[in-house]
């Protein structure tokens, strides 16, 4: 077999596992998005116009809405499009498992795996959220994943393209899945109100996985201005 064919048949087990919950830092943010029933979206600023939190049916629905759409990419590529239960993130065993919704998606795109899942939450606040990640990544230099048996080494953090203003907060750094072959996941994070989206590329190359997450930067900023 191929080096190209083994790391892409590597990719394709790394993403069931991904989709399933197994393991990646997608580990219950894949789990997680469950929909529930409909009530009035709250305003653009990411808050629910009552007192009360807003309920898990209302939460998915504006998780949905602020989703990379379906159809970014081409005709088949999408793989996934499901609610989940998944944290926001496993990255070194710190534990972010609130209360929240998730909408995960993702895509398989010429030798890329794109997965976009975005986090919504009743009383956390996103920048909280990005913060507790930003702190994870100082507990460690490499980790496994919950489930998982491949470690993961935890690389630099990246610089991310310019976002609209309401988006408070950001957050890029990439890992390299440990192997016999080199294989890469690169994160963007970004944050509006009780929001999280979060933005993952997978390629067997680390430019290439930079700069693929890089590119669905504004993409995914402008569909979070829609929760």
């Amino acid at each position: 077999m191929s080096r190209h064919a083994t790391v892409r048949s590597l990719a394709c087990l790394v993403v069931a596992a991904l989709l399933t919950g197994c393991g990646g830092s997608l580990d219950r943010v894949a789990r997680s998005a469950e929909s529930g029933a409909s009530t009035p979206a709250a305003p653009a600023s990411g808050h629910s116009a009552s007192l009360s939190p807003p309920t898990a049916t209302e939460l998915q629905k504006r998780a949905e809405r602020a989703a990379i759409p379906v159809d970014t990419f081409g005709p088949g590529d999408l793989k996934k499009d499901e609610a989940s239960a998944f944290t926001v993130s496993p990255l070194c065993g710190k534990v972010l498992d609130y209360d929240h919704q998730t909408r995960h998606r993702a895509w398989s795109v010429a030798d890329y795996i794109i997965i976009n899942e975005v986090h919504a939450y009743p009383t956390q606040e996103g920048d909280r959220l990005i913060a507790e990640v930003r702190e994870a990544r100082k507990l460690c230099s490499t980790y496994t994943p919950r489930g998982d048996t491949a470690p993961r080494k935890v690389l630099d953090e990246i610089d991310l393209p310019a976002t609209p203003a309401s988006i408070s907060d950001r957050l890029g750094y990439c890992e390299q899945i440990l192997g016999r072959d080199p294989l890469y996941l690169c994160y963007a994070f970004l944050t509006r109100g009780r929001f999280v989206s979060v933005v993952v590329a997978m390629h067997y190359d680390l430019l290439h996985a930079r700069e693929k997450v890089r590119s669905l930067v504004p993409t995914a900023a402008m569909s979070l201005l829609r929760a």
